[in-house]
């Protein structure tokens, strides 16, 4: 039969081991949203260059990762946004470029909220192991003196 101690050291192993299950899926999420910014930085900055650039001017489209097709710029007053759901619209350069920082905006808040919540964490594991270890301390301290 366990006692009191071998029980809170197995509770608290297991909530360890929930911690670092979540502590994991928030780094994959925070990947995920860093892959996002960089895209979205790109976006912003081509935006940015686009309205220097001459209609009729030779450009390089982007057709897919690493794959781009020669092609010649018609009009560049509107440019098709995807708005979300599959849904698209027309809307100027300046207009787009609000889009893109409003989603900029909105990954940093996201950047920040996951890495407060992976501090929280790492802060209860790091209080749940001490407790672990004073634990370990006091029952081998208790064996040694049987």
């Amino acid at each position: 039969m366990k006692n009191e101690a071998e029980k809170k050291a197995e509770e608290i192993y297991m909530n360890l081991q929930y911690i670092e299950h979540n502590v994991k899926n928030l780094q994959k999420q925070a990947q995920i949203i860093e892959n996002q910014f960089a895209e979205i930085s790109i976006a912003g900055s081509s935006l940015r260059e686009l309205k220097d650039v001459k209609e009729g001017s030779e450009i390089l489209v982007s057709v897919g990762p690493g794959i781009f097709a020669n092609a010649e710029l018609k009009d560049i007053k509107e440019l098709i946004v995807n708005v979300g759901a599959g849904v698209a619209v027309k809307k100027s350069i300046e207009a787009s470029k609000q889009v893109i920082d409003a989603q900029i905006d909105e990954l940093g808040d996201l950047r920040k909220k996951i890495s407060e919540e992976m501090e929280k964490m790492i802060d209860k594991a790091s209080i749940l192991q001490n407790e672990l270890q004073k634990i370990i301390a006091e029952s081998e301290k208790t064996h040694n003196t049987l």
